[in-house]
């Protein structure tokens, strides 16, 4: 989100019921509306010579529901990285992360676990390439940082292989790291962009 005015978050976090059919409602866990003013959190940050800072911000919640606690980063003169990842030969199945040069806080791109009917692993056929499905495949990045992609690929049933590039930030193009994790290829592409 490009932050310059107020922005409002309002949350409704709930407990699914876990049985299906069940006439169980749902658990209300927290219910808020949040106001983060980005005209103070700029002027603030900058006066402290912060281009990009990760803080967390605890949320207490009305009608004795559970507090909250949201963590959120300011990126100041930040760009936009488009990731996509790409099985060029064999398989992926394990776990991909981004974080950039200052900002050490992983964020969790795709995890094959969590996959849901089977979708975690990858694999490529000659027809076309299997791109791995991501969570959230765009952040954003300071300018003069370095943007941080890992990769945890499985080989066998218990080997796993970890894959770091780094890629500098631009205001526009893309840059591309191919790796190679036992017999599996993988082609990681990073597109740049303004926001706005």
């Amino acid at each position: 989100m490009v932050l310059i005015d107020a922005l409002y978050f309002e949350i409704n976090l709930k407990l699914k019921g876990d049985q299906v059919g069940s006439t169980e409602e749902d658990k209300q866990i927290s219910k808020t509306v949040w106001r983060m003013n980005g005209v103070f959190l700029e002027t603030n940050f900058l006066s402290q010579n912060l281009f990009t800072a990760v803080r967390p911000m605890t949320i207490d919640s009305c009608r004795n529901l559970y507090p909250l606690q949201l963590m959120y980063a300011f990126v100041s003169n930040a760009v936009e990285a488009t990731v996509s990842v790409k099985v060029l030969q064999g398989h992926f199945y394990g776990k991909i992360t981004t974080c950039t040069s200052m900002v050490k806080d992983n964020i969790l791109l795709h995890d094959s676990s969590l996959m849901p009917g089977g979708g975690g692993v990858m694999a490529a056929d000659h027809s076309n390439d299997q791109f791995v499905r991501l969570l959230r495949p765009v952040t954003a990045v300071y300018l003069h940082e370095t943007l941080i992609v890992t990769i945890l690929a499985q080989v066998d049933g218990t080997k796993y292989n970890r894959r770091t590039m780094y890629f500098k930030p631009a205001v526009n193009g893309e840059g591309e790291a191919q790796i190679t994790c036992g017999v599996n290829s993988l082609l990681v592409k990073v597109c740049w962009s303004l926001m706005n």
